[in-house]
């Protein structure tokens, strides 16, 4: 297992980052910076990773205060997990752990939703079973959100 830190929380960054991982690799944004806006871009994460937003979570000794990573966005999906075949066949988990998500693209409708799991749904050949989401944070941009969800299996 190696650990790769994002040169930035900025999404070519964390995509960088995810793409240079191998199986059961950690990648570790950073929770100091402020709040980043990644659009209409998508993180694709396709092998079983673990994703951390917090880096004093995955490190309790160090010594700095973090809030988890903050994304905000505005597409279908901040983070699509679409698992590889090694992946689902060797049962390889995703982990998703303390990142905080803000939907800034006004009312969601149905087909936007914070993370889509893609091969997790039942009529999949071998469903993808092992994501795991922890301590993650959920926010809309108003009130009146409607529609998507937080995680979605497709």
């Amino acid at each position: 297992m190696a650990v790769i830190i994002c040169a930035s929380n900025a999404l070519a960054d964390v995509q960088a980052a995810v793409n240079s991982a191998t199986y059961n690799d950690v990648v570790i944004m950073s929770g100091l910076a402020d709040e980043v806006n990644w659009g209409t871009g998508v993180l694709n994460v396709t092998k079983g990773i673990t994703l951390y937003g917090h880096v004093t979570k995955w490190n309790p000794h160090l010594s700095i205060a973090e809030a988890p990573a903050r994304i905000s966005y505005a597409g279908t999906a901040a983070i699509r997990i679409i698992p590889d075949q090694y992946s689902r066949d060797n049962e390889v988990p995703t982990r998703i752990e303390y990142l905080k998500f803000t939907y800034s693209g006004g009312d969601r409708l149905d087909n936007q939703n914070f993370i889509e799991v893609f091969g997790a749904s039942e009529s999949a050949a071998k469903p993808y079973r092992y994501f795991i989401c922890n301590d993650c944070i959920f926010l809309g941009s108003s009130g009146s959100s409607v529609g998507g969800g937080a995680i979605r299996a497709r």
